[in-house]
């Protein structure tokens, strides 16, 4: 309601006016709970500690960006949960590659891409990228390769490894002078047994 100040007529009395104003009714928004604009970006402590403690840690890393996100795009909260989940579901990916690949013991990264296919024409460039998808793998296939030294078959072994890795086999290669020696090894120390459960229970096992 809005009011004027008084005034004073001709009579000498005072006299008031008044207006009221009613703002227009504001329409039912049906669209999907947003999350709310402002606030502090940073990390909860508290929150942290608890995502943490869920082993949530790719939630953490992930949170502070991703809020800036939601606010700046005005994001439903299930996008905004949804964008958190597939964080944390990378990021357990790529720590799992990490290990996977630490474990196999390569001796570095290698690709097939990388590969000089016309160094050697007589390499079989399409089972090689064949194999190279993991299929031989599932079906417990094996792969002998055999030429001089300086044909690229280390390369070949290894690109093979970290795909079968990337597609989501365990893995483990070894030269045969590696191998000759953790059998000693195992022989020495009575551990044997384990060595050889070691080299069974890998899905794909590299000799050079």
């Amino acid at each position: 309601q809005i009011r004027h100040a008084p005034t004073t007529g001709r009579s000498g009395r005072r006299s008031e006016s008044s207006s009221s104003a009613t703002a227009p009714a504001t329409p039912l928004d049906t669209r999907p709970e947003r999350i709310h604009q402002g606030g502090d970006e940073t990390m909860n402590p508290e929150l942290e500690r608890k995502l943490r403690s869920l082993r949530l840690s790719g939630m953490v890393i992930a949170l502070p960006a991703r809020n800036h996100e939601a606010i700046h795009n005005q994001l439903a909260h299930i996008e905004f949960l949804e964008l958190l989940v597939e964080d944390e579901l990378a990021r357990r990916k790529d720590r799992l590659l990490a290990r996977r690949l630490k474990q196999s013991a390569i001796p570095q990264i290698k690709s097939l891409e990388e590969f000089d296919w016309s160094f050697n024409p007589k390499v079989p460039k399409g089972l090689l990228l064949d194999m190279g998808t993991g299929r031989f793998v599932r079906e417990h296939t094996g792969l002998l390769m055999m030429g001089p030294p300086g044909t690229g078959k280390t390369h070949i072994a290894v690109a093979l490894t970290v795909n079968a890795i990337h597609a989501g086999y365990s893995a483990l290669y070894r030269t045969a002078f590696d191998l000759a020696q953790d059998m000693a090894e195992a022989e020495a120390t009575g551990t044997r047994k384990e060595l050889i459960a070691r080299l069974c229970k890998v899905e794909l096992l590299v000799l050079e």
